[in-house]
């Protein structure tokens, strides 16, 4: 932003002007993902009634480029209708897409889909979204997935006591206090893992923490 007075209308859009010829040029003559990306977000924030142009935009670099992040934001265009006519469907196929390519609000969002019915309802398939959204660093996931793996009641998904503990202990290491909460019992009651009652304390007293930081 150097070089522009931006209390000045004019050096306002001469400097939107040049970050849209910048990200169209690394979109479409340096055919950069992330590029294309930038540009999608640039239309959806700074031009006025473009959702349009920045579905299309997201929509082609997920489709030829297969960036994640663009998947998931075509997703949630199609689920809410922005700039083009809702399709839960299809956003569900996009937001599967996102997942696939590391986009881990994608994998939840899939997981939550498959889980209550959003889409078909299949268990199995909501588990294992959660399990790749885990994988990618989403607590939500982590802890998604090991209580249907504690509860063991969902339709082909079988109690696994160990992978619970598995997975609540990567959502308690990505700061998702319910997942800290979920490691201090096990460790007490000794489910899962074995059982520590000075783990127990301190992943109790990281569950006071996390309440203190985030309420």
């Amino acid at each position: 932003m150097a070089g522009y007075d931006l209390s000045k209308e004019e050096d306002i859009k001469e400097y939107y002007d040049n970050l849209n010829t910048e990200y169209s040029f690394q979109c479409f003559h340096e055919n950069r993902p992330d590029g294309c990306h930038r540009l999608g977000d640039f239309l959806e924030s700074f031009r006025k009634d473009q959702h349009e142009k920045a579905g299309k935009v997201y929509k082609d670099n997920c489709d030829y480029n297969d960036y994640g992040y663009s998947c998931m934001k075509y997703g949630n265009y199609k689920y809410l209708g922005k700039g083009c006519t809702p399709d839960r469907s299809e956003a569900y196929k996009y937001y599967e897409k996102g997942c696939i390519n590391g986009n881990a609000s994608a994998c939840y969002n899939t997981g939550v889909g498959y889980l209550n019915g959003n889409l078909k309802r299949d268990t199995i398939k909501a588990a294992t979204f959660f399990d790749k959204g885990c994988d990618v660093n989403d607590g939500e996931c982590c802890f998604l997935l090991s209580n249907m793996l504690i509860e063991g009641t969902y339709q082909g998904v079988q109690k696994d006591m160990e992978k619970a503990f598995d997975r609540s202990l990567k959502g308690c290491e990505l700061e998702h206090m319910p997942s800290c909460l979920n490691v201090s019992l096990m460790y007490r009651k000794g489910v899962g893992v074995t059982q520590s009652q000075e783990l127990y304390e301190k992943y109790t007293e990281k569950v006071k923490q996390l309440k203190m930081r985030y309420r």
